[in-house]
């Protein structure tokens, strides 16, 4: 009985460590980070670039999000430091509730350059 609860304890722990199908799937990712990717050089790049939010700005068809730009840890989430890596913009398709998505929210995306 032992050794299953010490298995269970060990793949609900795995289970934590995993980066969201969501974020996962969209790869393989460029190595690029927004400052790197100012030089135009790497447009149609896919990436994953995640911070912390500054604003989220409503349109007609998508909702666009300034990010202060962090580099990611192992599950793909914003690590909390003190280097930026420059700001950048994301906009997804559809609304995203300002009020939900506020200044201060962590967030990481997929996409394309």
């Amino acid at each position: 009985m032992l050794r299953f609860f010490f298995a269970a304890v060990v793949l609900a722990l795995n289970g934590c460590a995993m980066i969201p199908s969501e974020l996962s799937t969209d790869g393989p990712f460029a190595a690029t980070t927004p400052l790197q990717a100012q030089s135009g050089s790497h447009e149609g790049e896919r990436v994953r670039w995640g911070g912390v939010i500054i604003r989220a700005t409503t349109e007609s068809n998508q909702t666009c999000f300034e990010v202060m730009g962090l580099s990611l840890d192992s599950d793909a989430a914003p690590e909390a430091n003190d280097q930026s890596l420059g700001r950048f913009i994301a906009c997804a398709k559809g609304f995203y509730e300002p009020a939900l998505y506020a200044a201060g929210r962590e967030i990481t995306f997929t996409g394309r350059i």
